[in-house]
């Protein structure tokens, strides 16, 4: 049996040869096989560290961005209702919009202060959002333009198409646009 004997008697996994491990500085780099001229050695686990911790909060601002959105999109519906079977609004269209309206001020607040983390300069964040979310609706109107209306396809073929790429985008441009510079403690 190849491998080395671990501590419990039990053969360990053969170690990996040199030539397959992550090097930060190619085999090619005149004098790279020396160890005195391998700083990066030393910074693996710094980096590795580093690697892992953007991961991670990359991974809980997008856990908290779907968990707002979701909660936006509940107060969108919750209000479309509430104002049609609640209170008898004879317009659902002017349900819609005044639900749409509470659902992106749901939106806008939950991912200013929880998910990005932004206090104060709304009057920097809050116009970024709104454009933000204007390309967005601007996008999701043309693509089922182009592939309902165009194209002659099925109104659900742009809708799942929207609903998969527009959250996606709208992550991104957040991240990097609207709240971008914003570092949670």
């Amino acid at each position: 049996m190849r491998g080395r004997r671990g501590t419990d008697g039990v053969f360990a996994a053969p170690r990996r040869p040199k030539a397959w491990r992550f090097r930060l500085i190619p085999a090619s780099v005149p004098g790279a096989s020396e160890p005195s001229s391998m700083p990066s050695a030393a910074f693996r686990p710094l980096v590795h560290r580093l690697v892992e911790a953007v991961r991670a909060l990359l991974a809980q601002r997008l856990v908290r961005f779907i968990l707002v959105g979701g909660t936006a999109t509940a107060a969108h519906a919750g209000t479309t209702i509430l104002l049609v079977d609640g209170i008898g609004m004879a317009s659902p269209t002017l349900a819609t919009i005044l639900g749409t309206v509470v659902g992106i001020a749901t939106s806008y607040l939950g991912n200013w202060a929880w998910t990005f983390g932004a206090r104060g300069g709304h009057a920097h964040h809050l116009p970024r959002f709104l454009l933000v979310y204007s390309l967005i609706m601007g996008f999701n109107g043309g693509a089922m333009y182009v592939m309902e209306a165009t194209l002659g396809l099925h109104y659900l073929a742009p809708l799942f198409l929207t609903l998969v790429i527009s959250p996606i985008l709208t992550f991104l441009l957040n991240q990097h646009f609207v709240f971008r510079n914003v570092h949670r403690a």
